[in-house]
């Protein structure tokens, strides 16, 4: 109790005088970002679970690319389970002579099981719950196609061969996929006028859900019944309805941590250079308490105490501030996310104190454990023993501690290993550069006046902490740099990959016996396209004459499923063929690099494909090379027309028509009710969408970042006051003015920030170029102007903010300081 009480009125004293000031913004820097975080995953995580059935319309959903079995429906009503039907699909829908893209949806009477169904008498009418579907002969629509097709309440919209009577608009639908991939406006009509719409032939991509809503007893038991009958069918639970949706919060959440550990390093160096100069500080109390009996443990205990006492405050403020930063998270997600979540919880407040109080100890021990060497003769001759030469060996602990955050903070072994090489390569090369940059810029430091002659040579006689200085700041703003500007120029170099007239929509389900004739109608429509191209659904039976059997889960699913293939006698346009030769014989087959690398396929190996009844045995004749993103037609399997004599086929193609002119293409398929429409240019804008507000997240959690880069600076910068107090004494006792002093400091502080906005610029630039040529496979085009930039505006926000933290150099009088140095 004794050690304790004097370990808090040093603690009082401490932070009364403002000395741990680093220590403890470093600790609310962590502590805040961590928390902000896990708050954010948290209340996500809690708002898709809680609003699963609402989101799914039914207890559980059975979904199929095919038509249902209707026994099934019959078995799930035997067993007391109440039950409704969907069928959804996307389609053109016509108002005499207005068109437009939608996204239409069949279904029965007992729609919707779970969640609510809302919808209005008009446009500016209240949304009113309602407990059943349409009625046939009726639709319910978006406001969007009353407005972009100039309808009103009663007029009629042909979906397919039937026409309906449009009766109410749609204000919420529960089992709508949350708002990510709403590619069109929606369109609800009953099931009874399916068939009558002719929109479900061959090869349509119709979704068929069997919606099932019962105890949780009966649902478990009709799920066991069902899984060994239900063949192409899936269960469709809230992290498939939403699978889009769960990748991209999971891949922002797993980056958001990053970022915060980002964080949490670099205040983790801050602190280790806060605690040993506190320490630097105290050896004549710790040499007192030596002489009165003190032991070594108690010492370190009493310093432990202090530091755990000065540094709750700040994790208790960078708590609160963590919740306060992850409202602004919720809110730049927008839409991505439920309108309506559950408040974060108290698990994110105990993991961000738990680490903070971690972070402290793991990075703040190793320094005050030189604090028990000190010897007691210290209090007469105020000398200190020559240190333990091994003491280096405690900064193996933080190290150990950094890269266990690391793996802990990523629950990922390859991700977190490639991050703890990444920081180590890339601090080794920031101090490499940093040691050269110091070295010439001391040599040009007599190009201007005694200020600057001052300020530089100060940088090149501390090179420990001004290497210290530049490396910590230069990897916050590598990251920095890279999240913003680099970012951009990728998403700019993406774009800049497609052509301006490259295929904006796709034409599905086309009939052999409507080519000729659609073909004929995309012509006099002016739409631009390479050809109208064969598809069949296929699978694998048999590779190299032996029944499959694939080593990985991806592997895995192009076995036990289907596959599309097509044919044709030319190389397609997007394809480069990087092994083997085009068809040089009989019964060929191409396929796609990725495709085949993940079945271990090469030239001269053989597949039994099977198409319906049909099974063919084929040679691979090639591995090709596909752009993707150019967005023309491309498959992962391509025959030798040769060996597809008997296959049932259906057609697709994409084209390009601005889309001012969608009318006429609308015109060109309107005689053609089975062909579906696909908006690729929605979908395109969908996601830029999706990565702008993920990148914006990423964004305000490296602002904690950037201030953990600053807090390192400041950390820095007090470690080297007591230095900068007598010397600045010196100079003004010899004539030098106020005015030459500060351009002094301004000149130190300008060139570190400099050199560290350069360096990070040059890396944040290199690092883009890799991810461009190796992730993106896209021509990078850097902005050159982030180097100059960079390096000018980090000089001077870096000289600005060290003339604050030295203005005690420029105000202290000299008097003061000798009599302080002699006391020491």
């Amino acid at each position: 109790m004794r050690l304790l009480s004097i370990a808090w009125r040093l603690a009082s004293r401490e932070l009364r005088g403002g000395e741990l000031g680093a220590l403890i913004a470093a600790l609310l820097v962590a502590t805040a970002a961590l928390t902000a975080v896990g708050a954010f995953a948290e209340r996500v995580e809690g708002g898709l679970k809680a609003s699963a059935n609402e989101l799914l319309g039914g207890d559980l959903v059975v979904a199929s690319r095919y038509a249902l079995d209707p026994a099934w429906q019959a078995e799930a009503a035997s067993r007391g389970l109440q039950t409704a039907t969907a069928a959804e699909f996307p389609t053109v829908v016509f108002a005499e002579d207005q068109s437009m893209l939608v996204q239409a949806k069949a279904v029965s009477q007992s729609y919707p099981l779970r969640g609510k169904l809302e919808v209005a008498r008009s446009l500016d009418a209240p949304g009113e719950s309602v407990a059943s579907g349409p009625a046939p002969g009726t639709a319910w629509v978006d406001a969007r196609v009353l407005s972009e097709l100039g309808m009103r309440m009663g007029d009629i919209v042909a979906v397919g061969d039937v026409d309906l009577t449009v009766e109410k608009v749609i204000r919420l639908e529960p089992d709508r996929a949350g708002g990510l991939f709403a590619l069109a406006p929606r369109v609800l009509f009953s099931e009874n006028d399916l068939q009558s719409a002719g929109l479900l032939g061959e090869g349509s991509r119709a979704r068929f859900s069997l919606l099932l809503a019962g105890t949780s007893t009966v649902v478990d038991e009709y799920r066991q019944w069902l899984s060994p009958r239900r063949g192409d069918a899936f269960f469709q639970t809230l992290e498939e309805s939403q699978q889009q949706l769960s990748s991209a919060l999971d891949r922002a959440r797993r980056f958001l941590s990053l970022a915060a550990l980002t964080a949490v390093l670099l205040s983790g160096v801050a602190i280790v250079i806060a605690v040993r100069q506190f320490v630097q500080r105290n050896l004549d109390t710790v040499a007192m308490l030596r002489c009165v009996g003190a032991s070594q443990r108690e010492i370190l205990t009493l310093f432990t105490a202090l530091l755990i006492f000065v540094g709750v405050p700040s994790l208790i403020l960078g708590v609160g501030a963590g919740y306060a930063a992850q409202a602004g998270l919720i809110a730049a997600m927008g839409e991505l996310i439920p309108e309506s979540l559950p408040e974060a919880g108290v698990m994110p407040a105990l993991a961000g104190l738990v680490t903070g109080i971690t972070i402290l100890l793991g990075f703040g021990i190793p320094p005050l454990i030189r604090l028990r060497s000190v010897s007691p003769i210290r209090v007469l001759s105020r000398q200190l023993a020559e240190e333990n030469g091994r003491q280096w060996v405690t900064y193996l602990l933080p190290i150990a501690f950094a890269v266990a955050l690391v793996f802990w903070q990523a629950q990922d072994v390859e991700l977190a290993s490639l991050m703890v090489g990444g920081i180590a390569g890339a601090t080794i090369g920031l101090a490499l550069a940093a040691w050269i940059a110091i070295a010439l810029a001391a040599r040009w430091r007599n190009a201007a006046g005694i200020g600057w002659r001052y300020g530089v040579a100060n940088v090149a006689r501390r090179r420990g902490a001004s290497l210290l200085q530049v490396s910590g700041l230069g990897i916050g703003l590598t990251v920095l740099f890279l999240l913003g500007v680099v970012q951009s120029d990728l998403l700019r170099s993406w774009r800049s990959a497609l052509p301006e007239n490259a295929p904006n929509y796709f034409l599905i389900n086309i009939q052999p016996d409507q080519v000729p004739a659609l073909d004929e109608n995309l012509q006099a429509a002016g739409a631009q396209y390479n050809g109208i191209f064969p598809m069949a659904v296929a699978r694998i039976i048999q590779i190299n004459d032996e029944d499959p059997n694939p080593d990985s889960r991806r592997a895995r699913r192009r076995i036990d499923g289907t596959i599309r293939v097509s044919w044709a006698e030319t190389l397609p346009p997007a394809n480069r063929i990087v092994r083997g030769q085009w068809w040089t014989g009989q019964q060929q087959v191409s396929l796609a690099e990725s495709w085949a690398e993940s079945l271990n396929l090469d030239v001269g190996d053989t597949l039994t494909i099977g198409v319906g009844d049909t099974e063919t045995t084929v040679t691979v004749a090639n591995i090709r090379e596909v752009e993707w993103d150019s967005f023309e037609v491309n498959f992962f399997v391509l025959m030798s027309p040769d060996s597809v004599q008997e296959f049932d086929a259906t057609f697709l193609t994409s084209l390009y028509l601005p889309r001012s002119d969608f009318s006429r293409l609308s015109a060109a398929i309107r005689p053609f009710a089975n062909i579906s429409v696909i908006d690729v240019g929605t979908i395109l804008d969908r996601v830029r969408t999706i990565t702008e507000r993920v990148s914006l997240t990423v964004r305000i959690v490296f602002l904690f970042t950037l201030a953990a880069g600053i807090v390192v600076l400041l950390a820095v910068l007090r470690a080297g006051l007591r230095a900068r107090l007598f010397e600045g004494a010196v100079l003004r006792t010899l004539g030098g003015e106020r005015r030459q002093l500060r351009r002094a400091v301004a000149a130190e502080f300008a060139v570190i920030g400099g050199i560290a906005g350069l360096l990070g610029a040059i890396a944040s630039l290199i690092i883009g170029w890799q991810l461009a040529e190796r992730a993106f496979g896209v021509d990078y085009q850097p902005s050159l102007w982030l180097i100059p930039a960079g390096t000018l505006g980090v000089g001077v926000a870096v000289a600005a903010i060290g003339l604050w933290g030295a203005r005690r150099v420029l105000r202290t009088p000299p008097v003061v300081v000798f009599r302080q140095a002699q006391d020491v």
